[in-house]
């Protein structure tokens, strides 16, 4: 595993988990256009993050622990 392409998978997941607590919070507040935003981004980095560990399956693990680390961050620190 080449450790930049498994730090930028976990910071991917992380940012891309991060996104989606944000997306799921505006879609409750009936938010149209932040929704839609981070829906868009959503997609845009998802993508990114497949090109890179598609050929690598260990960077599932990888992206699973990006994706716990970005929903901690949303919910402890910025979800005040």
């Amino acid at each position: 595993m080449d450790i930049t392409r498994g730090l930028l998978v976990f910071f991917g997941a992380a940012i891309l988990d991060f996104l989606w607590a944000g997306y799921v919070t505006a879609t409750a507040k009936h938010r149209a256009v932040p929704a839609a935003t981070y829906s868009a981004v959503i997609v845009w980095v998802n993508g990114a993050l497949v090109l890179v560990w598609i050929h690598e399956p260990v960077m599932l693990g990888v992206f699973g622990l990006g994706a716990f680390a970005g929903t901690y961050l949303k919910l402890r620190w910025f979800a005040k």
